[in-house]
């Protein structure tokens, strides 16, 4: 009788902590995604690194739309600079160049 419970609560911890992490990694991704969308270059190029080191969340839809959008966005900043008579280099530096390079692979 002791060991029907024992398993019986084993599973049920296993089951909770399964949906415990499915949360958390949705939660995390929402997070990235709204990082993705924010105002600051040094933000979104954090959330991209983080995207790319999670093989798994590159493989959703919801995180594919977003990066390329993040990549029209990029494209829309590097022609604005140009616009204004300023390399994107020399309007936020080198590692936005760097960073635009890691939102292209």
């Amino acid at each position: 009788m002791n060991s029907k419970r024992v398993i019986s609560f084993t599973v049920t911890v296993m089951i909770l902590a399964g949906i415990a992490l499915a949360i958390s990694q949705n939660d995390n991704q929402s997070e990235l995604l709204t990082r993705m969308r924010s105002d600051d270059w040094k933000e979104r190029a954090a959330a991209v690194e983080k995207v790319i080191a999670d093989r798994k969340a590159v493989r959703s839809g919801d995180v594919r739309n977003s990066l390329i959008n993040l990549l029209d966005r990029e494209n829309q900043e590097i022609a604005s600079a140009y616009r204004e008579g300023r390399p994107v280099s020399e309007k936020y530096g080198e590692a936005y160049s760097e960073y635009y390079l890691r939102c292209c692979k």
